[in-house]
């Protein structure tokens, strides 16, 4: 405090009279000297105010038409943003005209008129917003197109059984492809196969991959491989020997001791070894199956021909004459026990003179049964074989009687 304003106050207390009239106050406000601070400091606050109130409104302003802009609606045609700007103006008008009064300021910051603006910004929601070609704003949005993602397709493959024996042949079926794709089953750099449905022989055994790749669009060139185990055929080898009355020996030599033997499909033997009796002459398929630890069952036949090798005795003459030596004429034959035998004699005219059935009786040179010999005459003699299957053999020849 300044010593004036100290000499006057002190002075005045001294002179101190109760004298509350107006002109004694006016007296006194003029001799008090003025204080320009505190007007500085009401001019500062006014201001401050004032330059927030506009950045205020200039943010609402330009928040309105930038939503305007963001629906593609022009600002000139657009009554709605022409009504927000018309509304702010009186407001700004309104703030031009504020007295430096510090209550007048405040109660013009909670003047109603900018609830008024929100609320004309929150109807402006419901109207709909019209462009050019008098279409919504909403319908707009929705007529942009994105492009759509392309599906991936993935491929279903069925397939057999990926182990076996030698040849290994794996069914398999290919689905959910494009039509045009192209497919490759790969075995050991060779093509199997192009189809989608089919066979895939694989004929080398052990352990090996089996490729499938499917080229086509949205597939990425689709690869995929797998393991087949093949399992090699037995080795067969056996020995077989027929005699000459029919009987057919064999026998297993390979490794394998799971075998079965068969005459033209009929099952004959499971043994490693064994015989069969050919009852009849012709040709016969012999056939041997064996069966690995795997399963795996080979094969192998072969074709016999079997002829029988008649052994006949017939002498070329003989004498009836009761000497006890060479007095009948038969022929001595060896043959299977299921085949039968006839024995015939005629004469050079074609009369039958003799026949039997058994292989043990021969003919005494009588004629017409009346015991007369003809000596240094000729004959025919024949035997007829016959097998089980009614196949028959003939065997014939001449003689005489001395």
């Amino acid at each position: 405090m300044s010593k004036k304003l100290t000499d006057i106050i002190q002075k005045s207390i001294e002179n101190h009279t109760e004298d509350y009239s107006p002109e004694a106050w006016e007296r006194l406000k003029k001799e008090l000297p003025v204080n320009k601070s505190l007007l500085l400091l009401k001019a500062g606050v006014f201001s401050l105010i004032f330059i927030t109130i506009s950045l205020t409104l200039w943010y609402f302003t330009d928040k309105d038409t930038k939503f305007v802009e963001k629906n593609n609606i022009s600002e000139t045609k657009s009554p709605i943003v022409e009504k927000k700007i018309k509304k702010a103006k009186p407001i700004l008008k309104d703030i031009k005209e504020i007295p430096v009064n510090l209550n007048t300021e405040i109660a013009e910051i909670s003047s109603p008129k900018v609830q008024d603006k929100k609320q004309d910004y929150s109807e402006t929601k419901k109207e709909p917003i019209t462009s050019k070609n008098n279409s919504s704003a909403k319908e707009s949005n929705n007529t942009i197109l994105t492009p759509e993602k392309e599906e991936v397709l993935q491929p279903k493959i069925e397939l057999g059984k990926l182990k076996g024996c030698t040849p290994l042949n794996i069914a398999y079926r290919i689905t959910n492809i494009p039509e045009k794709a192209r497919i490759e089953w790969m075995f050991e750099n060779k093509v199997l196969s192009l189809a989608s449905t089919g066979t895939l022989k694989v004929e080398k055994a052990g352990r090996s991959k089996l490729s499938l790749r499917i080229y086509a669009n949205g597939l990425d060139n689709f690869s995929k491989e797998y393991e087949i185990t093949v399992w090699d055929l037995p080795t067969v080898e056996f020995e077989y020997n027929i005699s000459e009355e029919g009987l057919l020996e064999f026998r297993n030599t390979s490794e394998y001791k799971t075998c079965q033997w068969f005459i033209n499909d009929n099952l004959i033997s499971e043994n490693q070894e064994g015989n069969f009796q050919l009852q009849n002459a012709g040709e016969y398929q012999l056939k041997i199956k064996l069966k690995s630890e795997k399963a795996c069952v080979n094969q192998k036949i072969e074709n016999l021909k079997y002829s029988i090798q008649h052994k006949v005795f017939a002498p070329t003459a003989f004498s009836p004459n009761g000497d006890g030596y060479n007095d009948e004429f038969i022929v001595k034959y060896i043959s299977h026990a299921s085949f039968t035998y006839t024995f015939q004699v005629f004469s050079l005219e074609g009369q039958l003179l003799f026949e039997t059935t058994d292989v043990d009786k021969g003919w005494g040179g009588e004629q017409d049964g009346n015991g007369q010999f003809y000596k240094n005459k000729k004959y025919l003699w024949r035997l007829i074989i016959q097998d089980a299957s009614g196949r028959t053999e003939t065997k014939q020849g001449y003689f005489t009687q001395l």
